[in-house]
């Protein structure tokens, strides 16, 4: 009994017995990232190099009139900004920007030096090149300065208000192509596109709003004031053909005959047309440079890129920049750097005249790369 008992308790013992529990997996470690700096980090230390203003051409070119020789007296730096220049008979190209009038941009070109510069809208000046009729009836003379009133797409659109013969409204206009126009007087005579007789009977409008047409019977195309003097052409009938003669234009037309009358006593008309021009004479000479070398303008302490002096032009250095002593080394990084300018003359370019106070510089970094063209081979 007692040995039952040992081996129930032995068994019982055996059974109760449980495999020790697998040991615990160690926690994970967590990286918890440093706090950064959200910033973008700071771009490399450079030299800061200046950027100087450029007188350019418009973005949207509306029409380009150009002459072989063109005068004009306070070229500018910009719109309302310092004259730096006079110009006498120069190659031009005027640039006319598309939109409503505004400054223009005149280009110089005499295949040795490019300039840019504004011209004030106030002082363009624009002509017809022949005798051109404005809506088919009046001829502007071949002195008589066009308003510029808009354009694009290769025309502007000029006239001539023509108020003290016409009523409201009073501006004859068309939109003409660039070919059409000028810079320059040119040499017709709009009334002989009407007639060469000298001498025709004169008659007076005799009532205010008489009617103007082309063509006799015809729709009107301006309507005329009370009194103004014209020249009888022919007279066909019930209607007559007209010629106003005036100091800025040559009109025409046919009107009724009803509307003439014999004139009274009147007074004369006359113009006048007068422009600045000037020339620049220097000394002969000079030095060349074997690369184009950027042209600047300066007036007081206004400076601007007007243009290019092309290489193998002659040009003479005012002032030669100093030598810098090799110990000084680079400006410091991060440094402002200020730009160095060499003041020179261009003593071949007779066309272009600084004004009083003005100097045409080239950058003193282009300078110092300037070595002499190579000599022409030996014939």
């Amino acid at each position: 009994m007692r040995g039952w008992l040992l081996v129930a308790a032995l068994g019982a013992g055996c059974a109760g017995t449980e495999p020790p529990p697998e040991p615990k997996a160690a926690p994970a470690k967590v990286e918890i990232p440093a706090a950064t700096d959200k910033s973008e980090p700071s771009p490399p230390l450079v030299d800061e190099v200046p950027v100087l203003p450029e007188v350019r051409e418009p973005a949207d070119v509306a029409c380009r009139i150009v002459e072989p020789g063109w005068s004009y007296p306070t070229l500018r730096l910009k719109d309302g900004g310092a004259v730096f220049a006079k110009i006498t008979s120069a190659p031009t190209s005027l640039a006319f920007a598309s939109g409503e009038p505004r400054a223009a941009i005149a280009v110089f070109d005499d295949k040795n030096v490019l300039l840019r510069g504004v011209v004030a809208h106030k002082d363009i000046r624009i002509y017809t090149r022949a005798a051109t009729a404005l809506r088919g009836f009046l001829i502007p003379k071949r002195h008589t300065v066009l308003d510029w009133i808009g354009g694009g797409g290769g025309k502007l659109r000029v006239g001539v208000d023509a108020k003290d013969d016409l009523v409201p409204p009073t501006l004859v206009d068309e939109e003409l192509g660039c070919d059409k126009l000028g810079l320059n007087v040119q040499d017709f005579e709009a009334r002989d596109q009407v007639t060469k007789q000298a001498k025709l009977p004169e008659r007076e409008i005799a009532r205010e709003g008489a009617e103007l047409a082309q063509t006799r019977g015809g729709d009107a195309v301006a309507r005329l004031r009370d009194g103004v003097r014209v020249e009888l052409v022919q007279a066909q009938g019930k209607h007559s053909k007209i010629l106003r003669d005036d100091s800025r234009y040559v009109w025409f037309g046919w009107v009724a005959s009803a509307d003439l009358r014999p004139p009274q006593l009147g007074a004369g008309y006359g113009t006048g047309h007068g422009r600045l021009g000037g020339r620049y004479v220097s000394k002969r000479g000079g030095r060349k440079c074997a690369r184009d070398l950027t042209l600047i303008a300066e007036v007081g302490s206004e400076r601007a890129v007007v243009g290019v002096l092309r290489q193998g032009a002659p040009f003479l250095a005012e002032s030669l920049p100093k030598e810098q002593p090799e110990s000084a080394g680079p400006p410091p990084r991060s440094k402002r750097r200020e730009l160095s300018f060499v003041p020179i003359s261009l003593p071949l370019t007779r066309w272009l005249e600084p004004v009083e106070g003005a100097r045409v510089l080239v950058l003193e970094e282009e300078f110092k790369q300037c070595d002499p063209p190579p000599a022409p081979p030996a014939p």
